[in-house]
């Protein structure tokens, strides 16, 4: 996937899916009382997905290209990272 298609994806369902990992991580955010958690996970998947859209929008296609190699080198670390965890846990021999 290139920079483009997670710009896509976070403007769909994936805005929630990164909010939730995203904050699942920070101790602070499981301190919180339930509806105030509820009204933080909205305002950063909202977030998220309005700035994908400003990005995708107003980000010129140049600059957009000149950064996907970036974005190609921190999506393959994280799903490496996230991978190779996933497997030692399975893999516990």
């Amino acid at each position: 996937m290139d920079f483009m298609g997670i710009l896509i994806w976070l403007m769909g369902g994936g805005c929630i899916i990164a909010s939730s990992w995203l904050l699942e991580r920070f101790a602070w955010y499981q301190t919180l009382a339930s509806k105030t958690r509820e009204i933080v996970f909205f305002c950063v998947s909202v977030l998220f997905g309005i700035g994908a859209f400003l990005v995708s929008s107003y980000v010129p296609a140049d600059v957009i290209q000149a950064i996907t190699p970036y974005f190609v080198i921190v999506a393959s670390t994280f799903s490496y990272v996230f991978l190779g965890k996933g497997f030692h846990i399975v893999d516990k021999g």
